[in-house]
């Protein structure tokens, strides 16, 4: 059985962006999709750039839990999530911010569908081979935001599930 469902997301190419933070704003992207969702679009991804410190070379997953909370007045809790917790969410219909990581992680040896990027996870399904995650990319510098279901087992290694809700 496949569950999914629709979550506004922003493209970290979009005009409204700041040039110089495209190519690294992935998480405050994901972060403002997630915000949108349960319609607090209140901070821009620019602001949301600056506010969670993000860098050339991303966005830690640990400055979410540090950042975010301040940015938006304690209005949401934020939160790591684990597997079944992050499925859990997705049952409930809540998006979940996942970051492909082999950088930092220090797998760089093995291959992940993302090297390091920032997505919104909005569904799953499971087929014989295992588990399959749906998630939004968050657009290129030529077309907006499409979905990929990617199978969870080969890309394990590389995944962190972060929660954000309102409180």
């Amino acid at each position: 059985m496949k569950i999914n469902f629709d979550c506004p997301v922003y493209s970290q190419y979009d005009s409204m962006v700041k040039k110089s933070y495209r190519p690294s704003s992935c998480g405050p992207t994901a972060v403002a999709s997630i915000l949108h969702f349960y319609k607090d679009d209140a901070l821009s991804i620019n602001q949301l750039y600056e506010a969670l410190h993000c860098t050339p070379v991303g966005l830690p997953a640990i400055f979410i839990h540090w950042f975010l909370p301040k940015a938006v007045q304690g209005n949401y809790s934020v939160r790591t999530l684990w597997l079944f917790e992050a499925i859990h969410w997705i049952q409930q219909k809540q998006p979940v911010a996942v970051k492909f990581d082999c950088y930092f992680t220090w797998k760089l040896n093995r291959p992940s569908y993302f090297k390091y990027h920032w997505t919104v996870m909005t569904g799953f399904y499971w087929k014989r081979d295992g588990l399959y995650l749906i998630v939004e990319d968050l657009g290129t510098p030529n077309r907006a935001s499409r979905t990929h279901e990617i199978p969870y087992a080969p890309n394990a290694h590389a995944l962190t599930f972060i929660g954000i809700q309102p409180k």
